[in-house]
């Protein structure tokens, strides 16, 4: 009789936070370490809703809450600091890509426009960070400044489904920070 072998890959997302000393604020996360439970081949391929393309979705998204808080008021420029996949994406492992949204951003208390850097006109409630890129925040038109800003972050992984093809137990891990310019 032959035994099945499950093949389990544990995804981990060390999300580490930088005290930025210039602009004097402290950023928390709500977690700082993203996990997907541990999965199969078969399971990552039945739920993934993108099997065509040749990188896989790993599950359902993960959501953290972004806290900056400053010692005084500042005009907010954050950026995602670690290894690219392609310009929008960061590196997820040895072939994976993961994105990052950020989204509902309140700076005091009052609901913002996020605005990329590498073009001005884009702007709305949510924007992905690219690599090499920040994040700013308007309203009504200009930019603004606060001491407290608090969003949420949304995750998404993305493996090739040769990734998904190993012996053993298998963790694929990335670390990056966020960081305030």
């Amino acid at each position: 009789m032959k035994k099945n072998k499950a093949i389990l890959i544990s995804i981990l997302l060390s999300l580490i936070t930088v005290k930025n000393s210039l602009a004097n604020c402290d950023i928390e996360l709500s977690s700082p370490t993203v996990t997907w439970d541990a999965q199969t081949r078969d399971e990552i391929l039945k739920n993934s809703k993108n099997q065509n393309n040749s990188l896989i979705e790993l599950g359902k998204e993960r959501e953290v809450n972004i806290n900056i808080n400053c010692k005084s008021s500042q005009i907010f420029h954050i950026t995602f600091n670690s290894p690219s996949f392609d310009e929008n994406s960061y590196a997820f492992g040895r072939e994976g890509k993961m994105t990052l949204l950020l989204k509902n951003v309140v700076i005091d208390g009052t609901p913002v426009d996020v605005t990329a850097s590498d073009n001005i006109e884009r702007n709305g409630n949510s924007m992905f960070f690219k690599p090499g890129n920040y994040l700013s925040f308007k309203k009504n038109g200009g930019e603004v400044s606060g001491i407290n800003l608090n969003a949420q972050v949304v995750i998404n992984a993305f493996v090739s489904k040769d990734m998904t093809r190993v012996n053993d137990i298998v963790t694929i891990s990335n670390e990056g920070h966020f960081n305030i310019n």
